[in-house]
């Protein structure tokens, strides 16, 4: 090759002279294409131009195998990459990732020389062509033994500073998959996880058929309720959500097991039996739709706000100072509004509480698991038997700061009294004066309003209640809260027992639910294809 890339050199005299034979010093030797002598006619003394050789193998790679890599590399960016919406905690693909991985080493290891096999196919043409041929010998050497194809080669004409726009272009595109097989492969790593097989799984949990044999869980639940426990799902542990809702969002699905969040609102999700790796297909379980917020307005209350045009119904406790009263009364649309407080009077503690608390619960239609019977006994508990009805829950909380019996005039303990954010627009029970007594709110305590009207329940019995009581202080005694002394025995201790009378606060939930079939995506950790299902 060397041979044939001297024979289109403009060269020197003097290395005319050095290439010359032994047999003339004036004929200068004709060589062709991989060593062949040139056929020359003695009478004419013209040269017979020989037909160049072709690398077809050389051609064909430099043109087809770019492509295929390029396209291959676009297949997995647009498959792994782009094109594939998973749960980053299951770590559940529906093929392994191995071959793409090992392809893609492959191509690593040999792309260079497939990149080098082919660029030597075309560099003998283009040292023929006029503007990329070589001035010299030594620009031709520098062609030798492809010294643009690597590391040693490139140093080199550094190091010499010799550079030939043919060599810096195939320089170039050697550099080229240095560069790019390295960087390509960062988007490419092998990890831990499940792939789909044609095993049915293990599950453990209820179907339609043994869910009515289920031990009552209520009394766990409320447990681990009160001591702020995050619900864990068992098994695997994958709460399913609905196409759409993006898990990235809700911190208690960032990892398995999924667990059920307190704070947070889940929009809707399928809770299905779970095995100790990530399932798909169709499942039975229980559909469950909430959405928990925050009130800042009073005007978001659909329940509390009708409480001035509600009757009374029925009261729980007593009015005196042993017991704590729960008033029950009932709205013009059914719901019903529970009121309640922490204690009668503070009994020596520095906080005492005011709720209200609305609950709609549709009770004119029949619940899903309502049918349990015993004897001639039915339960009615007013549960939505469908998805598509929702329960209403909203709680207005309110809140009085006092002395407690053991403080110290002399020392203030830190106390955090900032709340928000608070709901605006609504009434207190209490304020205070300038003077830092406690008054009672007459208005705030008034209900029965409204007009009269009656509610049927699920028997079809009217619900008994009484529009003769108009005042919710014969139930709730304010008296002992304004009166209060945090002291009895030492009344001039602190004068006024109050400290703060706070804003209310509130929430409001939305909650619906239903059993039924879905299809579940162990991949997306998703379901549908939702079908009610009653056990």
């Amino acid at each position: 090759m060397v041979a044939a890339m001297a024979a289109h050199i403009n060269t020197s005299p003097v290395y005319d002279h050095i290439l010359q034979d032994s047999e003339s010093s004036d004929k200068k030797p004709q060589f062709a294409i991989d060593d062949q002598e040139i056929d020359e006619n003695v009478h004419t003394r013209t040269v017979k131009p020989q037909e160049l050789h072709r690398y077809w193998v050389r051609t064909l790679a430099l043109i087809l195998i770019p492509p295929i890599i390029t396209a291959w590399y676009g297949v997995i960016w647009a498959r792994l990459v782009l094109g594939i919406e998973n749960d980053d905690a299951v770590k559940y693909r529906t093929f392994s990732g191995s071959l793409i991985y090992y392809s893609w080493f492959i191509i690593g290891v040999f792309g260079l020389s497939w990149a080098q096999f082919g660029l030597l196919g075309v560099e003998l043409a283009m040292l023929q062509a006029p503007f990329w041929k070589a001035s010299n010998l030594i620009t031709t050497l520098m062609h030798s033994n492809t010294t643009w194809g690597g590391p040693a080669g490139w140093w080199k004409a550094i190091y010499h500073r010799e550079f030939h726009r043919l060599w810096c272009l195939l320089a170039l595109l050697s550099i080229l998959p240095f560069i790019a097989f390295p960087l390509s492969g960062l988007v490419i790593e092998l990890g831990d996880g499940h792939i789909r097989t044609s095993e049915h799984p293990s599950v453990a949990g209820r179907n339609a058929s043994t869910y009515n044999d289920a031990v009552s869980a209520v009394s766990d639940a409320t447990s681990a309720w009160e001591i702020g426990l995050n619900p864990t799902i068992p098994g695997f542990g994958v709460v399913y959500t609905a196409p759409g809702i993006d898990r990235s969002e809700h911190s208690c699905l960032g990892e398995v097991p999924n667990t059920l969040p307190l704070t947070e609102s889940i929009p809707d999700m399928f809770l299905a039996p779970q095995a100790d790796l990530p399932v798909s297909g169709k499942a039975w379980g229980l559909r469950v739709k909430y959405n928990c917020s925050i009130i800042r307005k009073a005007s978001e209350f659909t329940i509390l706000s009708e409480k001035s045009v509600s009757i009374f119904s029925k009261v729980e406790g007593g009015v005196s100072t042993s017991l704590r009263p729960g008033v029950t009364l009932r709205t013009p649309s059914g719901s019903s509004i529970q009121i309640f407080n922490s204690s009668n009077s503070p009994d020596y503690l520095n906080m005492w509480s005011y709720s209200e608390m609305g609950i709609s619960v549709p009770t004119t239609m029949q619940a899903t698991y309502e049918n349990n019977t015993a004897g001639n006994a039915v339960s009615n508990d007013g549960v939505p038997h469908d998805i598509s009805e929702s329960m209403v829950l909203e709680y207005a909380l309110w809140q009085l700061q006092f002395h407690g019996y053991y403080d110290n005039p002399n020392e203030t303990l830190p106390f955090n009294s900032t709340l928000g954010p608070v709901i605006e627009g609504m009434g207190s029970p209490f304020s205070l004066s300038e003077n830092k007594s406690l008054l009672s709110n007459s208005t705030f305590f008034k209900i029965g309003q409204g007009k009269n009207f009656t509610l049927p329940s699920l028997s079809g019995v009217p619900v008994a209640l009484n529009a003769s009581i108009t005042d919710l202080r014969d139930y709730f005694n304010t008296k002992h809260l304004v009166d209060y002394k945090a002291n009895q025995y030492k009344p001039n201790q602190f004068p006024e027992a109050i400290i703060d009378a706070a804003a209310p606060i509130g929430v409001r939930c939305v909650v619906s639910s239903g059993a039924g079939t879905a299809t579940l995506d162990g991949v997306t950790s998703t379901f549908s294809d939702f079908s009610r299902v009653d056990p």
